[in-house]
């Protein structure tokens, strides 16, 4: 096992502060991270992340322990899925994806600034982060699955990190817009994540994200669906008072609609 404490370092020996490094935080502390190399370093607990071909692993080592022995059914499948949001589907479900891109881009374009920071969780392979990149946004890209952040690899504007959605790796009210779209549904505890996601956010930013509903077609989704694996552990659909309690818990109030032809749930959220 790697020791991931390490005795006192010089911070001058590390490279001059960027965009990203006044997002990322520790998981533990959620202060600060300097970086340097192949490593980033919480110069206030002392804790030592690895950069995996530049992607920061930035869990717990409460959490990867368990997680990487499989111990964890939820996170571990998703840390080991293979499926690309913008690649892999086919027929009705590519349709789906697509036109739920489109109708999530008209909802939060409006919420943007030319010098916003915005944070993507739970991204994937980068169906929303795609067009934030493309339109020069810097986005803060936060997946379980390393593979999926891999696929984004050389998209402009974009800094990626493997993490965990209910202990984000974010400085306290770093960013200006949050996104979690298909992300709730594959959560055991979303109130966590709701929590996080207003930790994160500036006061008077945006919380913005979408999660299936209890449309009728969901009952046929592995029938209907060419490429969905189908052996998921975990998938929630919601109605509308759920994610508004979610929200309510977390001290704030959700405006609601339905997207998708009434199929999925689009909330936002001001902090």
């Amino acid at each position: 096992m790697i020791d991931t404490k390490v005795p006192e370092i010089d911070l001058k020996m590390f490279q001059a502060r960027d965009w990203k490094l006044e997002i990322f935080g520790c998981p533990a502390c959620k202060e600060a991270l300097v970086a340097e190399g192949d490593i980033m370093y919480c110069p206030s607990c002392r804790t030592v992340y690895q950069v995996d071909n530049g992607v920061p692993v930035l869990l717990s080592d409460q959490l990867k322990a368990p997680l990487f022995r499989q111990e964890l059914p939820v996170k571990s499948y998703y840390l080991n899925e293979r499926y690309d949001w913008t690649r892999d589907p086919k027929g009705l479900e590519y349709c789906y994806h697509h036109y739920r891109k489109w109708e999530t881009w008209s909802a939060l374009k409006k919420f943007l600034e030319p010098e916003s920071l915005v944070l993507d969780v739970g991204c994937g392979t980068g169906l929303i982060t795609g067009i934030l990149s493309r339109n020069r946004y810097r986005t803060v890209a936060l997946d379980l699955n390393r593979w999926a952040l891999f696929q984004m690899n050389g998209k402009p504007y974009v800094a990626k990190a493997q993490a965990d959605a209910e202990s984000l790796p974010v400085q306290d009210e770093s960013v200006d817009l949050v996104i979690a779209t298909e992300v709730i549904e594959h959560l055991e505890e979303p109130g966590k994540t709701a929590e996080e996601m207003l930790r994160v956010t500036r006061p008077g930013g945006r919380i913005i994200g979408s999660v299936p509903n209890r449309h009728p077609l969901w009952n046929m989704r592995r029938q209907l669906s060419i490429s969905c694996p189908g052996n998921e552990p975990f998938h929630r659909n919601f109605n509308r008072r759920e994610i508004a309690e979610l929200w309510q818990k977390a001290g704030r109030k959700a405006e609601i609609s339905a997207i998708c032809l009434g199929m999925n749930w689009l909330w936002i959220v001001k902090k």
